[in-house]
């Protein structure tokens, strides 16, 4: 460990010990904290009016590319129209087949083949047709597949169980077009199914499968102009085409782009066509749309690099105007330190003239307050001896009563002496030495000296059950929370009832709550009469809210002539913390 004196020694150099350094030090912090988050604001407004300008270009030719993907579309789909409407093809697809394989027959064979070559010979960047009927036997014409791949193919060919299928169902005999060979999973293929239905009928009786390839959409996104960014078209999660970028060429890379993991360094702008799934796409670096920002921001960091010299400057020429009178005011101070009186410099009226004025002033009545505050102090000393000599000692109080009990002892007064030693009992508990918490062991020790000296009073007229659970006699309270209610229940409702009557204290713990209840079987309390507002009362449920919060309560049912009952709620958890 470093020495504390080097660690000292550190620090104070960091410190700023002039005024002249202060202010020059605050002067520039406020003009950067000013100038530098203006400075962030105005360069990322520019950035992102930019990024808003670059989109709304884009979204526009993105529009105008998804026009010539819907034509691209259109005429595949117009094909696929003509082969489903075509009269062999319904008659083919309907017609009974008793063969065994996975293909057609050789009689449904023929008639389908010249269907199928007159298409795939005359459709650009036609991959093949696949015609399936209702059994699943198929029909293809594809000169870039062999009879082994088809078979192949078709041996764990389960469209039921495809999404693409079952969209395809959905669609009702419209084209479906998929950005993926569904039949082989080829990466330079995708599909277009489309369910065939009965002219007549709109009965299903098939399924065509073309498969085109990913080349005819190039023109898509090539026929725009590029400088340092790319058109992207895409299906879900697959790749169709793009103009080439070298940077991010891998479909790896773009995807993690468009999913905005490097968006910090790429403004991309989307567009949804109609067409579920597909999707044209625009990125370009940012930094390749920031180059006037980038000007903006060399101009502001000038102008700030300028400014903040300038203020070095000035707030160093102010502090020195400022230093220079409070040097002399600190020779005047340490003159007075050693005891001189007089004055030879004399301040001017500007602000730290005056306080050089009133420094002066205060050393010409100093003398004047030394005084006034040494009588103060006397006069205060005395006050407190009196306050002192005023106050009770709680120890003269119990040794009087500990003198009395045994006087009354000595004297045979037992039931005298008995009511001492309960009295003396509840001056120390009540007092507690200070303390504001007390256990329930204590409070109910209390309670019943109280009551016992009650009892005596009242020449026995109310019997008294005591039921404290012993899991909560440990348990911590405010102190004196029981004693107002069991005063009210003696002079309330025992003491005006002819009769002997019947008091019950009750405490354990409910749930979440500490309960406590005092019962009596008093006269009661009228109905218009609040038992709230009694001091003694009121103050114990102000002290029960303040200590325990919102969820203590107490409460307070009475009916004349049946009685009252008291209860206390004390949450067990703040009980339990105390």
């Amino acid at each position: 460990m470093r020495p504390l004196k080097q660690i000292t020694q550190r620090k104070n150099k960091i410190r700023f010990h002039t005024i002249r350094s202060r202010m020059t030090f605050g002067y520039i912090c406020l003009f950067l904290l000013t100038v530098i988050p203006m400075s962030i604001v105005i360069y990322g407004f520019i950035a992102r009016a930019f990024i808003e300008k670059n989109e709304e270009a884009h979204s526009k030719v993105l529009n105008a590319a998804e026009e010539i993907l819907e034509d691209k579309f259109n005429i595949y789909a117009e094909n696929a129209r003509m082969i489903m409407s075509n009269q062999t093809v319904q008659n083919t697809l309907v017609k009974e087949d008793h063969g065994t394989g996975i293909y057609m027959n050789l009689e449904r064979n023929i008639l389908l083949r010249s269907v199928g070559r007159s298409f795939t010979n005359s459709i650009s960047d036609l991959g093949g047709i696949y015609l399936f009927d209702n059994q699943w036997k198929f029909f293809y014409q594809d000169a870039n597949v062999s009879s082994q791949e088809a078979e192949k193919m078709t041996a764990s060919f389960r469209p039921e169980d495809t999404i693409w299928y079952k969209e395809a169902l959905k669609a009702c005999g419209k084209e479906l077009f998929i950005g993926e060979d569904v039949l082989f999973g080829k990466d330079n293929m995708i599909s277009c199914v489309k369910v065939i239905n009965r002219l007549n009928t709109r009965d299903k009786i098939g399924l065509m499968i073309m498969t085109i390839r990913k080349e005819a959409f190039r023109s898509v996104v090539g026929l725009f102009p590029t400088d340092k960014d790319m058109y992207i078209l895409k299906y879900k999660d697959h790749l169709i085409c793009q103009n080439k970028d070298e940077r991010i060429s891998e479909w790896k890379d773009l995807q993690t782009v468009l999913s905005g993991s490097k968006n910090e360094n790429y403004a991309v702008t989307r567009h949804n066509c109609r067409s579920d799934g597909w999707e044209l796409c625009h990125i370009v670096e940012k930094k390749n749309l920031f180059t006037e920002a980038w000007t903006v921001r060399m101009i502001i960091a000038a102008f700030s690099l300028t400014a903040i010299i300038l203020v070095a400057v000035l707030s160093v020429w102010q502090a020195y105007r400022i230093t220079k009178p409070l040097s002399e005011l600190q020779e005047n101070i340490q003159a007075v330190g050693r005891g001189e009186r007089a004055f030879h410099n004399v301040f001017s009226d500007d602000d730290i003239g005056l306080i050089g004025q009133e420094f002066q002033k205060m050393v010409t009545e100093k003398l004047e307050l030394k005084e006034r505050i040494t009588e103060e102090e006397l006069l205060r000393k005395e006050s407190q001896l009196q306050l002192l000599q005023s106050q009770i000692n709680p120890h003269f109080l119990y040794n009087t009563l500990e003198t009395l009990y045994w006087m009354a002892i000595d004297k045979g007064a037992e039931e005298v002496a008995d009511l001492t030693q309960s009295l003396s009992e509840i001056f120390k508990i009540s007092l507690n030495n200070g303390e504001e918490l007390i256990s329930v062991r204590d409070e109910i020790r209390f309670i019943e000296d109280y009551l016992h000296i009650q009892n005596v009073r009242f020449e026995g007229k109310f019997l008294v059950c005591i039921q404290i659970s012993e899991k909560i006699q440990d348990l911590l309270i405010i102190k004196q929370i029981l004693q107002p209610f069991v005063e009210n229940a003696i002079y309330h409702g025992l003491e005006p009832k002819l009769k002997k009557g019947s008091l019950s204290i009750t405490g354990k713990p409910e749930g979440e709550f500490l309960v406590f209840t005092i019962s009596d079987d008093g006269v009661g309390v009228p109905r218009d009469v609040d038992v709230t507002k009694g001091y003694a009362v009121s103050n114990v449920i102000q002290r029960v809210k303040l200590h325990y919060g919102d969820m203590a309560e107490v409460q307070i049912f009475s009916e004349p002539e049946k009685g009252t009952n008291v209860k206390i709620l004390l949450p067990l958890q703040e009980v339990e913390n105390c």
